[in-house]
């Protein structure tokens, strides 16, 4: 009849229409360009839904994800450099994604680091370090790490007055492996001895032989004085203005 007709007709649309279906997805496209770097399937053999056919790596730029805990996240902003750190090659960074909730697994607040420098070099899936800025002091007074001195807790620093040498207890702050940032103690007109003797201390008689000016980032000493008998030789620095101090975090991510 001319209704069985219509119906076969309608059913065969319909079949044809599931063959194109099936037909279009022989066709697989990657939702991102990049690079084939693994083969699931093989020809003419089965594969279910669950295989991957292919892995793709993404020609994105690619991205350092570490964690911090809530008083380092404080001091983290997105735009804040970071020095990545892989087989002792360093690469520049920026903080790109800082997270305002807690990472259910790690407990901690996930942070994202975009190469700007050198990206290739950092493949995908390797463990770098990273170190990023998470705290700051400005108008600091800085000293070489290697003039303070410990008498138990107590930090002080040994002065150059005149001829003698003169103890000054101080309080310290933030630092970093060249600096440490001086809170209480000393005020940029004071001349702090930056070079050792074993028989420096408190009141032993010295001889100034360098002196130079320096800003609170440049305490570099590049011509550390000898050490003398009977008297220690030693170098002073005084302070010019202070500039701003920076504090690195160090973390390892993946």
């Amino acid at each position: 009849s001319l209704v069985s007709s219509e119906a076969s007709v309608r059913q065969a649309k319909a079949g044809l229409e599931s063959a194109k279906i099936a037909l279009d997805n022989y066709t697989v496209t990657s939702p991102v360009s990049g690079i084939i770097t693994n083969i699931g399937i093989t020809l003419h053999n089965m594969a279910s839904g669950a295989t991957e056919a292919y892995t793709i790596e993404a020609d994105s730029l690619n991205k350092v994800v570490f964690y911090v805990a809530e008083e380092t996240l404080k001091n983290i902003e997105k735009g804040n450099d970071a020095v990545i750190t892989k087989n002792g090659e360093e690469y520049n960074a920026k903080i790109t994604n800082v997270a305002t909730t807690i990472d259910q697994d790690t407990g901690l607040f996930k942070i994202e680091a975009v190469p700007t420098d050198g990206s290739a070099a950092l493949l995908n899936g390797t463990t770098v370090s990273v170190r990023t800025i998470t705290r700051q002091s400005k108008n600091a007074i800085i000293v070489p790490v290697d003039s303070l001195y410990f008498d138990d807790e107590q930090a002080y620093v040994l002065l150059a007055r005149g001829n003698r040498a003169e103890r000054r207890n101080v309080e310290t702050g933030i630092s970093d492996e060249k600096g440490i940032e001086i809170t209480n103690g000393l005020s940029k007109d004071d001349d702090v001895i930056v070079s050792w003797s074993s028989m420096l201390k408190d009141g032993a008689e010295i001889k100034v032989t360098g002196k130079e000016e320096k800003s609170a980032m440049d305490q570099k000493i590049s011509d550390p004085s000898k050490i003398t008998a009977g008297s220690a030789t030693v170098e002073a620095i005084s302070f010019g203005e202070a500039e701003p101090e920076e504090e690195p975090d160090s973390t390892e991510a993946g």
